[in-house]
């Protein structure tokens, strides 16, 4: 997002909305009272619930802004709205970002999900257990990952059904970044 732009107020409801700042700020203020910044690094996540209004914009005037913005759909219905942000750090290794339950200092999502973020050194790999009957989605945000045999570029996506782990590489010599959906 350019310098300065953004989204003017508008509503949402029963949506679960994640957003993840890779550079720049986003400047967040919604109907609930809520008036935040979001800085790189940063994860943000909007139970519209019942309803929302929320506007979000490039506070910079120079410097540009991305971020993903990922929408799920909720588990429960009607329920008031909320809004939780963290930094979860850039350390290596898989973290966990969004629970249903919210243990651990984690986001508390209204749906049978979690998210991960992870971050891989040059060179190394970690494996990721999937419980029988689950899922794993991951989007590739950084860098070069080899998720199984497959390998993604940012902006690419899999799927991984049917397995009880799967190995995660960075092959390359730049870190790497992912976010991990673990769903039904």
């Amino acid at each position: 997002m350019q310098a300065g732009a953004g989204f003017d107020t508008h509503g949402h409801r029963d949506m679960e909305i994640i957003s993840y700042v890779l550079e720049g700020t986003i400047e967040h203020k919604d109907s609930e009272g809520n008036v935040q910044s979001l800085p790189a690094g940063e994860f943000q996540l909007m139970s519209a619930g019942k309803g929302i209004y929320h506007s979000e914009y490039n506070g910079s005037a120079t410097d540009e802004l991305r971020f993903l913005q990922i929408w799920i759909q909720p588990n429960e219905f009607g329920k008031e709205p909320g809004y939780q942000q963290k930094n979860f750090g850039r350390s290596s290794g898989i973290t966990t970002v969004a629970t249903p339950d919210g243990r651990d200092g984690t986001l508390q999502i209204k749906q049978d999900a979690s998210l991960h973020q992870l971050i891989l050194e040059p060179g190394t790999e970690r494996s990721f257990e999937i419980l029988e009957g689950r899922n794993l989605y991951v989007h590739q945000v950084q860098g070069t990952l080899q998720v199984g045999s497959s390998s993604l570029d940012a902006g690419d996506g899999a799927k991984v059904e049917s397995e009880t782990k799967v190995l995660l590489a960075n092959r390359s010599s730049e870190k790497v970044t992912a976010l991990l959906f673990d769903l039904p």
